[in-house]
């Protein structure tokens, strides 16, 4: 999903009776070194959880545990990163 020409959404929503049973939310941005990993949301390590990347320090840098049924932790983090996009770039190049 596109939300501007420098700037992606990837999705990934795995259901099983009507029940997200895992996700993965990852923000992409273009800069001057490529497409680089602005923020994800994801439920890898069997714990839903929101992994922050910074360019200076070249990776992650934090990660935040996310408590809640994933159904409702997926839907509100797509909403958080459609709305907040252009927020987490600008932390993102801090």
């Amino acid at each position: 999903m596109s939300l501007t020409k420098e700037d992606k959404i990837f999705i990934l929503c795995k259901a099983e009776k009507g029940k997200v049973v895992e996700f993965t939310i990852q923000y992409y941005a273009k800069t001057s070194k490529g497409w680089r990993t602005i923020r994800r949301y994801d439920t890898a390590h069997n714990h839903a959880h929101i992994d922050i990347y910074s360019f200076k320090k070249r990776g992650k840098v934090q990660q935040i545990h996310l408590e809640g049924q994933y159904s409702d932790l997926f839907t509100s983090s797509l909403f958080k990163v459609k709305q907040e996009y252009q927020k987490f770039k600008e932390y993102f190049f801090l």
